[in-house]
């Protein structure tokens, strides 16, 4: 921390008590909230912002300010234009200490504030879309140009979860316990021949990834490693046709801003889903149980696992967790180029009815997800539905 900006926090904490009593006395006539956006992960900064904007009350001055590290300067940029964000260094000493009188005394909760980045109202779909400016897009388009892609070609954006990133950019921190959210990129070899054998140009996204997919075709862009800037991620998520995800937080931008069809690819754990919009098309994991051997419905495993993001809990009680294959991976991927093709995104079959029915009683528990006033949208993989249909009991 720079001698400047901690003598910025020095003076606010010294003069926090007079600030606090100035935010009570002026809250009835302007009420003042404060929010700690969590921008070291891009996921969370687009879907709690997303989400705040689609929920605010326009009675409230709300204050946000950031993480020290940023995972997309251009996105918190972007931002800013939408909300009122300012220097961490005047406001969080002012939250720090409302945060732990909200602890203490419920009167203080008013002060702050959070949003979930989950859309348990079904509002996003309503929403109009996020759009870029005229000169980012030109930006953008001239970089498409400049790397021989055709103006009206059609992308998608490719993104694969590994352990890479949190390992460089948080190293202090242990996410091991993510490991079972993580996929091999070698999977995905079929659906990308496919894609370019249906003229996509296919765009590998992402910050940093362990393990390299070689393709001698100029339609595969391994963006990642050649091209990556923070501009050009939000930029491609605009532009793109549609997206396949195993599920990593930058999906958050094309999907929750711009409405693009999102095929969620190794979805895991079936928490992790997010039926908020039409055009989303989901493939899970599957599971197999070493003391039952064979594989079990993530129904059953409703009742084994107890915390779904750990994976000590699956250790302790012999569940593997299986990836998608290619072939599971190129169906749905086909479904996905078939659904854009057609668009009859709402078309619903009676087995993707009964799944939504079981998810609903099983998963989506205490409206974890969703209320249980609305129905779920998008679909889930058909080939996975018609392949597992004994073991879902759909």
């Amino acid at each position: 921390m720079s001698i400047i900006k901690y003598s910025v926090k020095f003076i606010i904490y010294f003069f926090s008590p007079i600030i606090i009593i100035f935010l009570i006395c002026i809250y009835p006539l302007k009420k003042i909230r404060f929010y700690f956006l969590s921008a070291q992960r891009i996921g969370e900064l687009a879907g709690q912002v997303r989400m705040y904007i689609l929920t605010k009350k326009n009675n409230y001055l709300d204050v946000f300010f950031a993480t020290d590290i940023v995972s997309n300067n251009f996105l918190l940029n972007y931002l800013k234009k939408k909300i009122f964000i300012v220097n961490s260094s005047f406001v969080h000493p002012i939250w720090k200490i409302l945060f732990i009188l909200k602890s203490k005394i419920n009167f203080f909760e008013r002060f702050i504030i959070y949003t979930s980045p989950k859309d348990k109202n079904f509002i996003l779909h309503k929403a109009n879309k996020f759009v870029l400016s005229k000169n980012d897009i030109a930006k953008g388009d001239i970089f498409l140009r400049d790397i021989g892609i055709p103006k009206n070609a059609k992308i998608v954006c490719l993104i694969i979860r590994d352990s890479r990133y949190l390992k460089l950019h948080d190293p202090k921190v242990d996410y091991s316990y993510h490991d079972y959210r993580n996929v091999d990129i070698s999977n995905y070899k079929s659906a990308i021949k496919y894609l370019i054998s249906k003229n996509y140009y296919v765009f590998r996204m992402g910050v940093n990834y362990d393990k390299e997919i070689k393709f001698n075709n100029e339609k595969f862009i391994d963006y990642s490693k050649k091209y990556r800037d923070d501009f050009l991620d939000i930029y491609l998520a605009y532009k793109c046709n549609f997206v396949i995800t195993s599920v990593t937080g930058w999906d958050i931008i094309p999907s929750y801003f711009f409405h693009k069809p999102t095929l969620w690819t190794n979805l895991f754990p079936y928490h992790a889903c997010l039926p908020y919009l039409d055009t989303s098309i989901f493939l899970p994991k599957n599971y197999y149980s070493l003391k039952k051997k064979r594989k079990i419905s993530p129904w059953e495993l409703t009742n084994i696992i107890k915390h779904p993001y750990q994976k000590k809990d699956y250790m302790k009680n012999g569940i593997l967790v299986l990836e998608n294959n290619q072939k599971e991976i190129r169906k749905a991927t086909e479904e996905m180029h078939n659904k854009i093709k057609k668009n009859n995104f709402t078309n619903r079959n009676n087995l993707s009815k009964s799944m939504w029915n079981k998810f609903n009683t099983f998963i989506n528990k205490n409206d974890l997800i969703y209320n249980h006033t609305f129905s779920p949208k998008g679909n889930f993989s058909n080939y996975y539905l018609c392949k597992n249909k004994k073991l879902l009991k759909i």
